[in-house]
Order: C-alpha cells, then structure tokens, then sequence
C-alpha cells in the first residue's frame, strides 16, 4: 500500500467519528432547540469569560476612563460609573465571575450530593436517619441568611463564596439522589442480583451506581443557573466577591442602587447579562432532563 493511501486509511475513521457527531448534535439541536441555545449562551458567557482581558476595552479597575456617571457613547458603548470606570469592561469581566462561581459549584455540589444522596438511600439504617436530618436541619433554614452568616464567617474571597454556596446547594440535590437510589433499589433487577449472590459493593458498584449518573447529570446541570443568581444575591448586598473586582449582582447593588432613576444604563446591563445567562443554563439543565430521562423518552 501506497504511503499515501495508507494515511488516508489512518486519517478516514478519524473524519468518520467526527463527522457523526457532528450529525448526532444537529439532530439533537433539532429536537431540542432550547437547549441548544441554551448551550449556545453559556458557551458564549464562557467564552467572553476566558477572553475578557482580550475583548474589555479597558481595565475593569481603572478609574477616570471617562466622565463619571456618562451615559452609552462610541467610546463607552454601556456608560460609565459613579468613579468613571468602564461599564462594558466591567460586565465583560463580570462574566468570568459568574462562569467560574456557577461551574465550580456545579463540580463541588454534585460530587457532595451524588456521594451522600447514594450512600445514604443504598446503605439505610442509622446512617440514612442521620444524614437526612442534617439535611433537613440545613434546608429549615434560609439560604441567603445561612449564607450571609457563613460568608461573613468564612471571609469575602472567591473560595469562601464558592464553597458556601455549594455547600448549601448540597441538601436539595442531596435528596434528589437519595430518592433515585430508593427507586433504583426497589427495581427488580436489583432482587435477582440479590437472590444470585451478589454483594452489596457489586450491587452498588454495577446496578445502583450507574443508573443513577443520569440523575446527577439532569439535576446538577440545574444548579448553574441558582448557584449565579446566589453569588449575584450575595454580592447585591455586599457579602460576595469584594470591590474592586466587578460582579453582576455587585455592580446591581453597591454601583447600581443609587443610579437607579437618574442613570439606568447601571442597571440594565448587568441585569440583563446575569437574566440571559440563568435562563441558557435553565433551558440546557431543562433540554438535557429530556433527553436524558428515560420517562420522558417514552413519552415523546
């Protein structure tokens, strides 16, 4: 065989697999166009995150960019603030926060919860009583006051607010997981591992653990969207992120609160970037729930 043709064998299954999957996710964005565009805005605020030195037209921190308080123009197309910083560098920077704030508590709280969830719906008993009322002693309290609390406690960094928020995200999803496994239990199947002399570790490693995956991935992809609209709450009253570094929800409350009638341009454009990136992280959580979940792929 001819090296050339000998290459073109090597390289063709390559542009074949590429070339299917590239087909998979037009018909998947067909059938779900929601949450490809959903996909689409995270990916973008992603994107814009990564990318902000590049794409800020100034630095996010420098003062007398413009006149304070002036409002959109060719040279400052989102205004200035009270201290004539750059808005839109401000937003665009406000992108990496909130990206970073949503997927590290994406990772943190579905490990914690697909953790405790599984081991405490498979193993029952004491350990289940117990887990299940540390987590109803966490969700009989407010979140926003459990996180204030624990925020002012912790500090005001980034780690700080990452961690607490998934922390207190971790008790609903925690549940989810636990409810999943008690059904994954009850199935059939399960007895019939059971009455061949299956163990409890291969009964968990082999017939809980991976009908449950899709459960964590439906649910956890939900937790973007709240776990933003927390670090923005938080930030709104002063207790998140710490000037000067720019957040959304910081820009909303500090900055925002007191331009409110006079220079709305504060306001508009982080709340409109923090509104359109929940609702893309909703509609991908809401577009992945159909396609994963095997109910509703009966139903369709």
């Amino acid at each position: 065989m001819a090296p050339q043709q000998a290459l073109a064998a090597l390289v063709a299954p390559g542009q074949r697999r590429i070339a299917y999957r590239w087909r998979r996710l037009r018909i998947m964005a067909r059938k779900q166009p929601l949450a490809a565009i959903g996909a689409l805005i995270v990916l973008i605020t992603l994107v814009v995150g990564v990318t902000a030195p590049l794409l800020a037209p100034f630095p996010y921190d420098r003062v007398g960019t413009g006149t304070p308080l002036q409002g959109p123009s060719g040279e400052h197309v989102m205004g200035t603030d009270q201290l004539g910083r750059d808005l839109a560098s401000r937003v665009v920077y406000g992108a990496r926060i909130s990206m970073i704030v949503g997927l590290s508590v994406l990772a943190i709280s579905t490990l914690i919860s697909f953790l405790i969830g599984v081991t405490s719906g498979f193993a029952g008993g004491i350990y289940d009583l117990v887990v299940q009322r540390v987590m109803d002693a966490v969700q009989s309290m407010p979140g926003i006051i459990l996180a204030l609390a624990l925020v002012n406690f912790a500090g005001r960094e980034l780690r700080n607010v990452i961690i607490v928020i998934a922390l207190i995200l971790v008790s609903g999803m925690a549940r989810v997981m636990r409810s999943a496994t008690l059904g994954v239990k009850a199935m059939p199947y399960i007895e019939a591992a059971r009455a061949l002399g299956a163990t409890q570790l291969r009964l968990f490693i082999w017939h809980v653990f991976p009908n449950v995956v899709s459960v964590a991935i439906i649910y956890g992809s939900l937790l973007v969207g709240q776990a933003i609209i927390f670090e923005g709450t938080l930030s709104f009253l002063g207790y998140g992120v710490q000037p000067p570094t720019p957040t959304w929800g910081g820009i909303l409350g500090v900055e925002g609160r007191r331009s409110l009638l006079l220079n709305p341009w504060m306001v508009v454009f982080p709340a409109a970037a923090l509104s359109l990136v929940v609702l893309g992280a909703n509609m991908l959580g809401d577009g992945l729930r159909d396609l994963l979940d095997p109910r509703l792929r009966r139903g369709s």
